[in-house]
């Protein structure tokens, strides 16, 4: 008997576009979100949420064909309410669904607990429809009116209520009839369609406090996991490497904090949930290189190393290969490495770019911020070596971008010793 749905459960109906299933004769488990454009309007189906659920036993009568007999089996049969919000209707919609006609999102969102109510979250407050950050990377190919019809704006909590009763046993048989949310809060929204504002009890388990995916936590690397809670160093490596010689410091752009979150959110969730081309295209990189998935976003330092200066540096991804090797790497996907649509053909460390400046070559802005990046991931393999014991680590820079039609570019890091004297102590 299959476990029923939670409360709160991101579903799509079965012939969802976006849910796919690679190899045939796979199980629900085996099927992945793949985000990517829809051709049309007609084949944008909204994510729901699981607002309740019954459950019966039904009599059905089978053949036998090996007996020739027929028999009387019960078989339990679950059905859901479920709930989306329609933004050109400015409300919440919902519709009944058999268990087999519905298939789950595989990858978890967080949501608001309900230990936050009333004590931890003051009324009223802001929240999210989960549905939503989910929603909003749709494109609907030709048909720019469609591509938010599914996403909402934010949500008023006026109110929140405990159910006297949500779950219905049925004692002589032993299942759960019907099952319903313990706690539901009211929210109001500005109904655009009505021009008027509008209200809804709804279970707590369909929001959420942040309007996106959350972000990961940087996560230190052992053998510094033990003294998390000491600080090793206060400067970040790209600010060594900066030395206030260019009039811009790299920074990790809103563009290219969304596609992290987007990535680890995929990591997350097994590699299942793909939301937009530039995670696709990252996901058919680790498909074709035959990568798994090592560690994300972990932070290193160079405490301990008495000829470095104190400094940490973040580290995107590290991979391994078919045969275990290590891959360190760097995600740049900012716009400030890209103009028109184009990322510079080869990357020079910083001690071949000083080269070709003194003989009077001119030197792109792009060339000099991925020579940056070049000198923070060449001094982050050193680390991870010399202080992590990785040793043989490779260091790759992989550039991805809208503008350049989401094709990741991959360059391979170069050993840059003018980089490594800026964070070398000198005697």
């Amino acid at each position: 008997m299959s476990k029923p749905f939670e409360i709160g459960q991101l579903v799509g109906i079965y012939n969802h576009p976006y849910f796919r299933n690679f190899e045939e004769n796979k199980s629900e488990e085996d099927y992945k979100y793949v985000g990517s454009t829809i051709s049309c309007s007609s084949d944008n189906y909204p994510l729901m949420m699981v607002k309740e659920y019954t459950q019966s036993i039904e009599q059905k009568k089978e053949l036998d064909i090996e007996t020739g007999e027929v028999k009387e089996i019960s078989k339990l049969k679950t059905k859901y309410v479920c709930v989306w919000y329609d933004s050109k209707l400015g409300s919440f919609q919902e519709a009944w669904f058999k268990e087999e006609a519905l298939l789950k999102f595989p990858g978890e969102i967080e949501s608001v607990k309900k230990d936050d109510l009333p004590a931890d979250i003051s009324i009223p407050t802001q929240v999210f429809l989960r549905t939503t950050i989910i929603e909003r990377y749709k494109e609907v190919k030709n048909q720019a009116r469609e591509n938010d019809r599914f996403v909402s704006s934010s949500f008023i909590i006026k109110d929140s209520k405990r159910e006297s009763q949500s779950e219905w046993q049925n004692e002589k048989q032993d299942y759960l009839e019907k099952k319903i949310a313990s706690i539901k809060v009211k929210v109001q929204w500005f109904n655009v369609a009505k021009g008027k504002y509008s209200e809804e009890w709804l279970p707590i388990e369909f929001f959420k406090l942040t309007p996106d995916v959350i972000q990961k936590k940087w996560k230190t690397m052992e053998p510094d996991a033990k003294n998390s809670a000491r600080k090793f160093g206060t400067r970040k490596l790209m600010l060594y490497l900066n030395g206030g010689e260019h009039n811009y410091v790299p920074a990790n752009s809103a563009v290219g904090k969304s596609l992290e979150s987007l990535i680890y959110f995929y990591i997350k969730s097994k590699r299942k949930v793909i939301l937009d081309e530039r995670v696709h295209a990252i996901d058919r990189y680790l498909k074709k290189n035959g990568y798994r998935v090592y560690k994300a976003k972990v932070s290193v330092n160079s405490d301990g190393l008495r000829d470095y200066e104190p400094f940490f540096a973040p580290v995107d991804l590290i991979l391994k290969d078919e045969e275990d090797k290590l891959i360190t790497v760097d995600l740049l996907s900012g716009s400030g490495l890209i103009e028109d649509g184009q990322a510079p053909s080869i990357v020079y460390s910083s001690t071949e770019l000083s080269v070709r400046e003194k003989d009077g070559e001119v030197i792109s802005a792009g060339e000099k911020e991925l020579g940056l990046y070049n000198g923070r991931a060449y001094i982050t393999q050193e680390l991870l070596e010399k202080k992590y014991g990785m040793e043989g680590i490779q260091s790759k820079l992989l550039v991805i971008n809208k503008s350049l039609k989401n094709v990741l570019k991959e360059y391979d890091v170069k050993k840059c010793p003018e980089s490594l004297a800026k964070v070398k102590k000198t005697d």
